[in-house]
């Protein structure tokens, strides 16, 4: 839910065949802020005998511009999903359905009839000092569903999150705490309306908190309790978990 700034919208995986291409400003210091640039093109079946690079309807193209240094840096994402379905089983299984549940509310899990433009932004920012302030990291996507003529359908998403971190809290553990909403349906077509009108029934807010804490040099600890309210369909959905995960390395 909350890895990478909400791994959702323009930056879900879409692994397969494909090229892409980057570029990094240089400059003189570590601490000098720079630009970075890169795209890149996936093929869903790319190493199909029914599809193939270039060929294949089902793809994706994502394009990234960054600008910061090692302490802070701003981010903005834009994704074209090309995935058409022509039934409902290639639509709720097909490869533009990277959300699921795990991710999105029930409406914001809709997929486009001919593709979805997907724009994201993220922003990371740490102090000089590990104390009392937290590293902070920000995330907001925002998706356009294309083709979208039946009344009912989702016609646009959005979702967000906010983590905050603090890598030397008590007993020299890590302390982290996230909040934010699935993808949910912002935009919902109407009778009458060839706009987006009208909300997803289903809050989608979640949040979780954990303490990492390094036992000795291979053994790592990490209590978690998450929860979320209206995570899917709106309708006695509300979660509430808790875990401890260890780690050991070797």
């Amino acid at each position: 839910q909350f890895a990478l700034g909400g791994n959702t919208s323009a930056y879900a995986s879409s692994t397969d065949g494909g090229f892409g291409v980057a570029w990094t400003q240089p400059v003189s210091s570590r601490s000098n802020p720079r630009f970075t640039l890169s795209t890149n093109y996936v093929s869903d079946n790319a190493a199909s005998s029914t599809g193939g690079l270039l060929t294949d309807t089902n793809s994706k193209w994502l394009s990234q511009l960054t600008y910061g240094n090692a302490k802070w840096q701003f981010a903005y994402a834009y994704a074209y999903h090309n995935c058409p379905w022509s039934t409902a089983t290639t639509r709720n299984g097909g490869p533009c359905q990277a959300w699921a549940s795990v991710y999105a509310t029930d409406a914001g899990n809709d997929t486009a009839i001919e593709g979805e433009q997907a724009h994201s932004l993220r922003a990371h920012w740490k102090p000089s000092d590990n104390g009392a302030i937290p590293q902070v990291q920000l995330g907001y996507n925002i998706r356009k569903l294309m083709g979208q003529q039946t009344v009912g359908n989702t016609v646009e998403t959005q979702s967000w999150m906010a983590g905050f971190m603090w890598p030397e809290a008590i007993g020299g553990g890590r302390i982290g705490i996230a909040v934010g909403n699935r993808e949910r349906a912002t935009g919902i077509k109407t009778a009458g309306d060839p706009g987006a009108v009208g909300p997803d029934n289903a809050d989608g807010f979640t949040w979780e908190a954990y303490y990492d804490y390094k036992l000795n040099d291979h053994t790592t600890i990490t209590p978690t309790i998450f929860g979320g309210s209206g995570v899917y369909d709106g309708s006695d959905d509300d979660i509430f978990g808790a875990l401890v995960q260890t780690v050991f390395k070797f």
